[in-house]
């Protein structure tokens, strides 16, 4: 039962329009993660597991530079929520991304793997999607995020419905919805910001002082973590690289759940007290779903696999046990780094992050040395659950020190 002035303040919380940002960005992630997924059936519709394996290193790239993008620029925007740092950030990440367009586009071209050539040349207008969404939900006008959203899942399933053949073509009816999407976008009523509206700004002279260690900490995460297993299962093993790309897009619906969990941990914390009990509360709360979800997925594969002719589109149970912890495991520390985040401690995690990335390169190092694609698929799940330990020691550590 709550205390009548915790209950004040939990409700200004939520008549503030916070509250309702949270909610459109939970949305925002939500259908975010179902683009995802109907683009991993699609190519499914078209291709084996081994061709999903092969559609693995392009995506893992992407994500890597969508994240790596996103901790740069689309952080500082978000931290400063000024228009004229939008704008400048707009120019920086067209003047980024070209850059980098011209040279993945180049090593699928020199390598003929026309699904990364193609990643390469959307991917300008991927960016801007993205920082486009998370402008919108935080200048006031969250219904041009879901308008993107909505329109690219539905651009996206398309590929679902349309008799169509080949990797290449499913991705390039992704990527042109999304831009699609994009541009329809600039036609809605643009949100009234009153900060900047007229001023010329440099990004990097706004950004500096905004880029700190847990900027440092998602770059670490993109190349130290997700890109060396992402290269390795496609130098081993499509079959097994498809395998881990399909599990890992089957927890995404949970990794949603876990992020708008930890959005309401970062927002709340403020408001309750014992914040130490709060925050060990919700940890094993969102353990226990997890779990739970986990533990059903790896069920209903078990006895589903039974009915299944068609072998080509089965994954392993190792691979489903293994890969699929990585949720669990994250989600019942996050709490905790959220916290560490949030008292300006992000550097303990930073280095947390470069010790479990020796974990990363020398289970890839592993794998490549014995040919065996086991070891890099237990990589991350063995790096995360060191590092989990690491943040959990160092939050207690941190937590005696405050008090």
């Amino acid at each position: 039962m709550f205390s009548d002035d915790l209950g004040q303040k939990l409700m200004h919380w939520a008549k503030s329009g916070t509250s309702w940002k949270s909610l459109a960005q939970t949305a925002s992630q939500g259908l975010s993660s179902a683009n995802n997924l109907l683009l991993t059936t699609a190519v499914l519709s078209v291709a084996s597991v081994e061709g999903l394996g092969h559609f693995n290193l392009p995506f893992a790239l992407y994500l890597a530079v969508l994240g790596i993008h996103r901790a740069l620029i689309v952080d500082t925007v978000l931290a400063l929520r000024r228009r004229d740092v939008y704008v400048a950030a707009q120019r920086v990440s067209i003047c980024l991304s070209l850059m980098l367009c011209f040279i993945i586009a180049s090593f699928g071209y020199l390598g003929q793997n026309y699904v990364l050539l193609l990643f390469g040349v959307l991917l300008p207008g991927l960016l801007l999607i993205d920082l486009r969404r998370n402008w919108a939900i935080v200048s006031g006008a969250p219904s041009a995020a879901l308008f993107i959203d909505a329109l690219w899942v539905m651009g996206t399933l398309l590929s679902l419905i349309l008799p169509i053949n080949g990797l290449v073509s499913v991705v390039a009816i992704w990527g042109a919805s999304g831009i699609v999407a994009l541009i329809l976008s600039f036609f809605l009523r643009a949100p009234s910001t009153s900060q900047g509206n007229n001023r010329r700004v440099k990004f990097w002279k706004e950004a500096k002082g905004i880029a700190t260690s847990s900027t440092a900490e998602s770059v670490v995460f993109q190349i130290g973590w997700q890109l060396p297993v992402a290269f390795t299962l496609e130098l081993l093993s499509a079959t097994a690289a498809g395998e881990y790309r399909l599990v890992v897009t089957l927890f995404g619906p949970l990794a949603v759940i876990v992020t708008s969990w930890t959005l309401g941990t970062y927002r709340l914390s403020d408001v309750v007290g014992h914040v130490d009990r709060f925050i060990s509360k919700r940890s094993i709360g969102i353990g226990i779903i997890s779990l739970s979800y986990w533990f059903c997925c790896l069920v209903a594969f078990l006895i589903i696999s039974n009915y299944l002719t068609d072998r080509s589109f089965q994954i392993s149970v190792f691979t489903l046990a293994i890969v699929g912890l990585q949720v669990p495991i994250t989600a019942t520390t996050s709490q905790f780094a959220v916290w560490l985040k949030k008292h300006r401690l992000a550097v303990v995690l930073l280095v947390s992050r470069l010790y479990s990335s020796i974990i990363v390169f020398g289970a890839c190092a592993l794998a490549v040395w014995q040919f065996a694609s086991v070891y890099a698929l237990s990589a991350m799940t063995l790096a995360l659950a060191f590092h989990s330990v690491l943040v959990f020691i160092l939050y207690r550590r941190e937590l005696r020190n405050a008090v």
